[in-house]
């Protein structure tokens, strides 16, 4: 954030300082818009990096094992969504409880039902 100092002149005699604060815009991170954040009203409630996605079960204890993911390596990351519309590995879903993971590549999966009990956020 960056301040800036205004001073206003009120006629001859009276001047006052104001400070204003200036938010600099920031681009949304496009793997929000990956795991499709924004399409038919998706809300992500969270979204964080992991250091690995073949070890997301250490963020989402609760999780069922998904092999794909199991078998992949690299940063990732790890977006949930209480309510989604879109499409999963099967086609078109309207699901709660969704974990959408975007891998080092931009690959990403959805996975609808979600067990989050544990979840830990690094």
């Amino acid at each position: 954030m960056k301040r800036l100092k205004l001073q206003l002149f009120l006629g001859a005699v009276v001047s006052m300082t104001a400070v204003v604060a200036v938010v600099e815009a920031v681009a949304p991170d496009a793997r929000l818009a990956l795991c499709g954040e924004g399409f038919a009203g998706n809300r992500a409630t969270l979204s964080f990096e992991i250091p690995d996605v073949g070890r997301v079960w250490d963020h989402l204890p609760a999780m069922k094992m998904a092999p794909e993911l199991a078998a992949k390596s690299g940063p990732g990351f790890v977006v949930l969504f209480d309510r989604y519309e879109g499409l999963g590995m099967n086609g078109p879903i309207s699901a709660t409880n969704v974990v959408c993971v975007v891998d080092a590549a931009g690959h990403t999966m959805v996975l609808a039902n979600v067990a989050r009990d544990g979840l830990r956020v690094p």
